[in-house]
């Protein structure tokens, strides 16, 4: 038993010296596209843009290793109003156009979480990913109820991280790289457990706003490059 067990020792160890471990380190960047659901309501998409630098270990045996990550992220979503008629206070009917309004909310984004990656030929990788993510929001500009709901933006979020995409080998240190990613938020990004009340800004008329539950996600198409060393 004891030879045994010292047998399976020595094979796991043989394993990992065999195994050939490195580090790559590098940047991505791409297009971000912002929702929020409003309570139970989706908002329109908003396009953005994020930054990333990221560093990893790599097993080139398994195909496994971990990652963290860190970057800009812009979130958020439009505010759609559609052209409309109403009659004002003197009786006289009115045309409102249709307006579009932004609401984009910068992020610092913090990522950590694993990866697994399998050879498609000899010089592409497809891979998926996944990780736990917190975000602190650096600024935001609230077209709407900004000066009611001020307070109740959280600076602080927490979320998950999904990740796919594909490598392409340009040398023995780097990969080209390709992703697809989605970032949902767990926690809310404004939390209004109040009813409030606002001004209509197409009625000017007062109105009032019952309690808001908002969270983000995003989806983004990132590329980038990435240097590998081998220990």
């Amino acid at each position: 038993m004891k030879k045994n067990c010292l047998l399976a020792i020595a094979m796991i160890l043989s394993t990992f010296a065999s195994a050939q471990w490195g580090t790559a380190y590098g940047f991505k960047s791409g297009l971000t596209l912002g929702t929020q659901r409003w309570n139970t309501q989706e908002r329109e998409v908003q396009p953005g843009a994020h930054g990333v630098v990221f560093l990893e270990s790599v097993d080139q045996e398994s195909g496994t290793g971990l990652f963290g990550q860190f970057g800009y992220h812009m979130k958020g979503s439009r505010i759609v109003f559609r052209s409309s008629v109403f009659v004002d206070q003197s009786g006289n009917e009115r045309e409102l156009p249709r307006r579009s309004f932004r609401q984009p909310f910068n992020n610092l984004s913090l990522v950590f979480g694993g990866k697994k990656s399998w050879n498609l030929t000899d010089y592409t990788q497809y891979f998926i990913g996944i990780g736990i993510r917190g975000d602190f929001t650096v600024d935001y500009d609230l077209y709407f109820g900004r000066e009611y709901l001020e307070e109740y933006v959280r600076p602080f979020n927490y979320g998950l991280t999904v990740m796919g995409g594909f490598e392409f080998s340009v040398g023995d240190s780097g990969n080209f790289l390709v992703e697809f990613s989605f970032h949902p938020d767990i926690s809310k990004q404004i939390d209004l457990p109040v009813t409030i009340p606002y001004y209509d800004i197409r009625t000017n008329q007062l109105r009032t706003l019952n309690s808001q539950q908002v969270t983000n996600a995003t989806y983004e198409i990132s590329v980038g490059y990435k240097l590998i060393r081998w220990n």
